[in-house]
């Protein structure tokens, strides 16, 4: 047996005695931790689930005894990015899915606290039981995804940035010792769920994107219920008049009209998203359609090249304002339709009683897009790692699951205008061309100046090579991106050492703070490129 294999025998052996055989997962367990959607590959040295303080601190003090990196999980979900997955082999996984309780909730401000596992869904259910007027932003991505995990990434909600809610973090550091940023450790304070700065240096921002602890709990800001609430879906007839609308979203973000994230997707991201849904839909209502069917109701129902989906919520007499001046401006490049929860449910209703099918079938598959601009979070959009491959798929909410749809994204930003949509355009359709592939993209306005590119590529996940050249693809591109000056706003784990620049004095300030706080390199070493020395430079 190896130093390395006697290591984490004795590990197991130690940590099954000290937290109980029931936190630390069998090797069949432990392997499917390995399974990844976007083909990453790593070896894991032994998955440890979490339920408490005490039980994490346990852990970290295992890992140092026997030099194990240890690398933690909300609920793993970071599809596409390297899901479960750590940065280096040998790490232990440490499972905090069942930390998933939601501490506090203040219904008059509109905060809540909670913990790494606590899922979209559960927040959903939780502030319906207490019919509080405020709902929580919701991404795209699964009912069963960590509001904390996405934040820790500063993921795009539906309407809004995450890290843009955030007040405060519970942070546990490496020596087991726990800081509250902010004001949460100020005595007597009434506003340290209010305010996210407190006195001195604001050190909330150093555990995004980082390895320098382990987040115990966040404070986050509720969005408030308003009188009014539309979502416009604005067809956009042509791909040249896509840098013309971001242009002219940026005057409407700058001018107030708009105040959400406007996602802006090309013919490909619209297809692969909405055809499974209406192929599921089609069967709830008795009716059999083939891919090409599927696929020819979206295209007839959702005209263009792309199409533009966001939210005007407010004020009725603001919102009624606001929406004649969003009509007239991307009305220019195409239809634009208005949807609310009541006028979906009457258009629905005038299906059912003149029987228009198919017209009713892709209501309900559009259906969760007005759910996810209300708070009301969905899986559905997870058949699209699967569409591509086949029309139906057993374990389609675990992408992970073994099966061989591949799914890997890259995001660039861009600066919002013109000149920028244009070369971002000329890159990615010189790559569709050199390589024989067709990107889905998605154009988020992450604010009044700056776009996030989301670009995904399906592959063949039981196909080594194909595996291999798609992973080369993305590197590419994203190279291609960054030589143009639109840097990644997060990564994938094969990607840190490429793009995370360790010869910047940033980088070295990091390299410091990370070496003070976590000497010993124990807690997710090589995640966005930060290593703590002697520890990181071994071999996990």
């Amino acid at each position: 047996m190896e130093v390395a294999d006697t290591r984490v025998a004795d590990f197991i052996t130690e940590a099954r005695n000290a937290l109980g055989a029931e936190f630390v997962l069998e090797k069949a367990l432990a392997q499917a931790f390995e399974q990844c959607v976007s083909g990453h590959s790593r070896r894991i040295a032994a998955v440890v689930q979490a339920r408490d303080i005490p039980q994490i601190r346990i852990v970290l003090q295992l890992c140092k005894k026997f030099e194990l990196g240890l690398y933690p999980v909300s609920q793993g979900k970071n599809w596409g990015m390297g899901s479960r997955l750590p940065v280096q082999n040998g790490c232990v996984v440490l499972d905090l899915s069942g930390m998933s309780k939601i501490a506090h909730i203040d219904p008059v401000f509109g905060t809540i606290t909670l913990e790494p596992g606590v899922t979209q869904q559960q927040v959903y259910e939780h502030l319906l039981q207490e019919n509080l007027p405020f709902y929580m932003d919701v991404t795209g991505s699964s009912r069963e995804s960590s509001v904390i995990g996405n934040l820790l990434e500063r993921g795009v909600a539906y309407n809004t940035l995450r890290v843009d809610q955030l007040v405060q973090l519970e942070v546990m550091l490496a020596d087991g010792s726990i800081v509250k940023t902010g004001f949460g450790e100020a005595p007597n304070s009434l506003v340290s769920h209010l305010y996210p700065h407190g006195l001195g240096p604001n050190l909330t921002g150093i555990f995004l994107q980082s390895n320098f602890g382990i987040v115990i709990s966040a404070t986050l800001t509720l969005l408030p219920k308003q009188e009014s609430h539309f979502v416009f879906i604005a067809n956009i007839r042509e791909t040249r008049m896509v840098a013309n609308v971001i242009d002219d979203l940026r005057l409407l973000l700058q001018q107030k009209i708009l105040d959400c994230v406007v996602h802006v997707g090309n013919h490909k991201r619209r297809e692969i998203t909405l055809a499974p849904l209406v192929f599921e839909a089609a069967k709830k209502y008795g009716v059999t359609l083939t891919r090409g069917e599927c696929e020819g109701l979206v295209n007839r129902t959702s005209r263009g090249d792309w199409s533009a989906v966001g939210v005007i919520a407010g004020n009725r007499h603001c919102v009624k304002a606001h929406k004649k001046i969003v009509q007239k401006t991307l009305g220019a490049y195409g239809k634009v339709g208005w949807l609310t929860a009541e006028k979906l449910r009457i258009a629905k209703n005038a299906m059912r009683l003149i029987g228009l099918k198919r017209q009713l079938i892709f209501l309900e598959a559009v259906t969760p897009l007005l759910g996810y601009a209300l708070g009301k979070p969905s899986s559905e959009a997870l058949r699209s790692a699967y569409w591509p491959f086949c029309n139906e798929q057993a374990n389609w909410q675990n992408p992970d699951f073994p099966s061989d749809g591949g799914l890997i994204f890259c995001t660039p930003l861009l600066p919002m205008c013109s000149s920028a949509i244009e070369k971002f355009h000329q890159i990615t359709q010189e790559f569709e061309r050199t390589y024989l592939v067709k990107f889905a993209i998605t154009l988020n306005t992450m604010n009044r100046s700056c776009i996030e590119a989301v670009i995904s590529l399906e592959f063949d996940r039981q196909n080594a090579d194909t595996v291999q050249r798609t992973k080369t693809i993305m590197t590419n591109l994203l190279e291609q991106c960054a030589a143009e000056g639109f840097l990644p706003y997060r990564l994938d784990i094969d990607s840190y050492r490429k793009f995370c620049n360790n010869h910047t004095e940033l980088s070295r300030t990091s390299q410091r703070i990370k070496q003070l706080l976590d000497p010993d390199g124990i807690i997710a070493p090589g995640r966005y490129g930060l290593s703590a020395g002697p520890r990181d430079a071994r071999a996990c």
